[in-house]
């Protein structure tokens, strides 16, 4: 069965590395959904963790980190006046500050384990 030019099949859909970002990142928010409902932190939190690093990790990916740690570098230099303005409702300027710090520190944890880990497969 052929397709008409422009058009996927279901199986290049299904494969497509913005798709599998997509489905990925939705199974975990349903799974924190789950585990919010029911109670269960340690499920919770262990979802969260997973949204961070898949998150940073696509970016490692697909060779775009360097611009996420660009516009976490900016953030880190607006006033406190214009970062409250750029994420309303998100906090104290304390809160939003010591996210973007978290985020950076994540950047580099993570930049460390996916180096180590081509290392490793360019071993084998």
């Amino acid at each position: 069965m052929g397709y008409a030019k422009g058009e996927t099949n279901p199986i290049e859909k299904i494969l497509d590395p913005v798709q599998l970002q997509v489905s990925l990142q939705k199974n975990a928010i349903d799974a924190q959904n789950e585990a919010e409902s029911a109670g269960d932190k340690y499920n919770y939190f262990n979802e969260t963790n997973f949204l961070e690093f898949q998150g940073i990790n696509s970016k490692y990916e697909r060779g775009t980190i360097g611009l996420y740690q660009q516009e976490l570098n900016e953030y880190s230099r607006f006033s406190d006046k214009d970062l409250l303005e750029a994420f309303p409702g998100q906090g104290s300027i304390e809160q939003i500050r010591k996210r973007i710090q978290k985020q950076k520190d994540l950047v580099v944890e993570y930049g460390e384990m996916y180096d180590q880990e081509r290392k490793n497969t360019d071993k084998k």
